[in-house]
């Protein structure tokens, strides 16, 4: 867990300075590249006997790709709405039926 933890705030610092530079569209793509890299290492681990170092940068990845994607929606969807209680409540409600939806998967 020490993996995602440090994971998450890399992720948000990272996101940040990239949709800055290079602005939000174009960092779309470095979402999608975080989330391949999360399942790869996924794979590999589901599928080799897992080390520790393995494991651990397995969370990394998933802390990171989930670090930027939470950053990454909080920032669009502040600009859509003109409360600020409405975005924080459609991503946590967005958040919370796709948690519920895939445990019962």
């Amino acid at each position: 867990m020490t993996g995602l933890g440090f994971g998450e705030i890399f992720g948000a610092l990272l996101i940040g300075i990239m949709v800055d530079k290079f602005g939000s569209k174009k960092t779309v793509m470095l979402n999608l590249l975080l989330l391949k890299c999360s399942v790869i290492t996924t794979l590999i681990v589901l599928n080799v006997d897992a080390s520790i170092p393995l494991t651990v940068l397995m969370c990394f990845f998933w802390g990171t790709h989930d670090g930027c994607l939470t950053s990454h929606s909080s920032e669009m969807l502040g600009f859509q709405f003109e409360t600020k209680m409405e975005p924080f409540s459609i991503f946590n409600l967005a958040k919370s039926l796709f948690v519920f939806a895939f445990s019962m998967i």
